[in-house]
């Protein structure tokens, strides 16, 4: 059995000796000369400030890596934005497949000769004994009898459009599910970021999880156990203070260039000019409608 403390003071004048045997303390230590005084060893003071110094110096040392964690991150989100096809150019490549262009054409120029009929009628029958009420009958003969075809190319144009909108839906869709790990990426790093800077994580939240159903169990909660809750949560309060602030931060990133904002949580793009719709017939382009402006019937 070991030396006590008092027995260690007692027999060798020095508590470095507590807990050794007494043959490898008498090896070791010289026996307390008579009439002298024990060596109790003196705590040392902390050095408060240069405590301070370093977790200041610690700090700044964690903000400047989480920030550089961060801009990579969304340099690679900008970069992946950057390599899917743009909302102008899937409009396009789609419109060419289902043949937009040539169903465009063949309703426009219908369009144009259904509403160009009176002039041209009256161009044609110019100089023949033909007065205004035959050259109106003669009008509505050759309107009625365009009406057919122009009526179908302008069905077929209206489909056509709900099938482009129908298709880039679904490509954005598949657009969405491809940001869908890097979106998670996003939030396990805000997470970690979060807890580093907090001192909050999932061991410290089992803890305070813990010690609250203790207390409302009814069971009873020492006052530094109840010292102790409080300090986890104001470290849970700073931590998702932190969370909120780190997402907001990432939320939003510019593309230069086209000058587009991306919204990081969503994948869309935060559109800034009008939407645009489509004339002829009465379609729509809805919530695409700015990239059905080159699709546009014009008269």
């Amino acid at each position: 059995m070991g030396l006590s403390r008092d027995q260690a003071l007692s027999m060798y004048g020095t508590e470095a000796a507590t807990g050794w045997g007494e043959a490898e303390a008498a090896a070791n230590f010289k026996p307390r000369a008579a009439g002298s005084s024990p060596s109790i060893s003196t705590p040392a003071i902390p050095d408060y400030a240069a405590i301070a110094r370093q977790q200041a110096a610690d700090r700044t040392k964690l903000l400047a890596e989480n920030e550089a964690k961060q801009n990579a991150f969304l340099g690679k989100y900008s970069d992946f934005l950057r390599g899917q096809e743009g909302m102008g150019a899937m409009s396009q490549r789609i419109g060419q497949e289902i043949g937009l262009p040539n169903i465009k054409s063949t309703a426009e120029g219908l369009t144009q000769t259904y509403s160009q009929m009176p002039y041209t009628t009256t161009a044609a029958t110019r100089g023949f004994d033909v007065n205004e009420n035959q050259r109106q009958r003669i009008i509505a003969q050759k309107q009625a009898e365009l009406a057919p075809a122009l009526q179908s190319a302008q069905s077929a144009y209206s489909s056509a459009l709900g099938t482009l909108g129908t298709m880039m839906g679904y490509e954005q869709a598949d657009q969405a599910k491809a940001l869908k790990p890097l979106e998670l990426e996003a939030s396990m790093m805000n997470d970690r970021i979060a807890q580093e800077i907090s001192g909050f994580d999932t061991s410290s939240k089992n803890e305070l999880d813990a010690i609250m159903t203790q207390w409302q169990q009814g069971y009873q909660v020492t006052k530094d156990q109840m010292d102790r809750a409080t300090a986890l949560a104001e470290r849970e309060q700073n931590y998702n203070l932190q969370k909120m602030q780190l997402d907001e931060q990432a939320r939003y990133k510019t593309i230069s260039g086209g000058g587009s904002i991306y919204d990081t949580r969503t994948g869309k793009i935060i559109e800034t000019a009008p939407k645009v719709s489509v004339s002829g017939g009465g379609n729509k382009g809805g919530n695409l409608g700015s990239y059905y402006t080159e699709w546009e019937i014009t008269s």
